[in-house]
């Protein structure tokens, strides 16, 4: 399983800020296309990642003092929030739809996460 939350993860770096606030044209950072390479090493790989290449990954005070959105919803989804059964496991298949609402819902469809791979949904990876 790769889970990224870089600034920007699907197009990481200074000069994607910059063209995104000056509302120039914003090229693509590669490194989306190589964390969606990874997913294709075969089954059993999951790659998730905060954002698509031409979102801003927002980040503020109120995500866990300073946590990006994508980060504090992983950690809290982790932690139980997205045990929908409820039975203390979090499998993968429960943790996407979750980050994909909350994230979403938070900040109003501007970000939203990016899954790929050929993975078991029945994985527990929390609580």
């Amino acid at each position: 399983m790769v889970i990224a939350d870089a600034c920007h993860s699907g197009g990481v770096g200074q000069s994607f800020d910059i063209a995104r606030r000056g509302n120039r044209s914003i090229q693509i950072n590669p490194i989306n296309s190589g964390l969606q390479n990874l997913s294709q090493f075969g089954d059993g790989v999951a790659v998730i990642s905060a954002s698509d290449d031409k979102q801003f990954s927002q980040e503020g005070q109120q995500w866990g003092n300073g946590h990006g959105v994508f980060t504090y919803y992983l950690l809290k989804g982790l932690n139980g929030d997205a045990d929908y059964n409820k039975d203390g496991h979090v499998t993968l298949g429960e943790l996407i739809p979750y980050l994909s609402e909350k994230v979403r819902r938070e900040t109003r469809n501007a970000q939203s996460p990016i899954v790929s791979g050929k993975f078991d949904p029945a994985l527990s990876i929390g609580q």
